[in-house]
């Protein structure tokens, strides 16, 4: 018997604030950048070769950042994997989405090893559009079902138009 736990709106949920929290870490990316602190953490995925580095201002900045997409990055795994054992239809658009946010994890590691390279960090903005679009699209669908319970579990249907 599959679980009704997680609800339906406990997935709405998740993905909203998925959606808000994308919003805070592409300020954040933006923020870092234009005040020079894209570089306070010269190496990557690390900080100074530390989870948590010794900290300044500047070094601050980028690792708040980087634990802020860390988290973002949680939040769009759990979502796709409630999405598919939920067996919803954004399966494929759950995997799109974690497949832009592997995409924009290598263009963030290549912005700070080709030291903010202006191409790199163009990309790198670019691709954070498409990422947020990716979120959005997905949060959107997940509103737009309903529940409809049946013998065993929780089945999930889209609204009617």
């Amino acid at each position: 018997m599959r679980s009704t736990f997680p609800t339906l709106s406990a997935l709405r949920v998740l993905t909203l604030a998925t959606t808000l929290i994308t919003i805070f870490a592409a300020f954040m990316g933006s923020y870092v950048r234009g005040n020079g602190a894209g570089l306070a953490c010269p190496d990557w995925p690390l900080c100074y070769g530390q989870v948590v580095p010794e900290f300044d201002w500047w070094i601050f900045l980028e690792w708040f950042h980087r634990m802020v997409v860390g988290l973002v990055s949680l939040m769009v795994l759990a979502a796709t994997a409630l999405i598919w054992w939920k067996r919803m239809p954004e399966r494929l658009l759950s995997l799109a989405t974690v497949g832009m946010l592997l995409a924009q994890a290598v263009m963030g590691g290549l912005t700070v090893i080709l030291k903010t390279d202006p191409i790199i960090v163009a990309v790198h903005q670019g691709m954070a559009f498409v990422f947020f679009a990716c979120v959005v699209w997905l949060t959107v669908r997940v509103f737009s079902h309903s529940a409809a319970p049946v013998a065993g579990g929780e089945v999930v249907r889209p609204a009617a138009a």
